[in-house]
């Protein structure tokens, strides 16, 4: 009888997805995934390459840096056009 009331009853399947790229699949009785992995930071993956990330901009480790690097340049080509209409007027 004691077995019965710990056994959890599962209505639910974890999509937390692993380092693997694979999803974790526990049995699990919350929509947000299983005890282990319910407060982790979601995970999208990668569009370059498909490795799961939990960066802000969606991109994993190898490509983040490409990304930064065009936010970079934008924001100064960004600033310079605006001390150019400054000086115009």
């Amino acid at each position: 009888n004691l077995m019965i009331k710990n056994r959890m009853i599962s209505e639910y399947s974890c999509l937390y997805l692993c380092n693997t790229g694979k999803a974790c699949g526990n049995a699990c009785i919350c929509p947000e995934g299983c005890h282990f992995h319910w407060k982790a930071k979601k995970r999208v993956q990668c569009p370059n390459c498909s490795k799961p990330t939990a960066f802000a901009c969606g991109r994993c480790l190898d490509h983040v840096r490409g990304y930064y690097v065009i936010q970079f340049y934008d924001r100064l080509r960004s600033e310079s056009l605006r001390l150019e209409i400054q000086k115009r007027l």
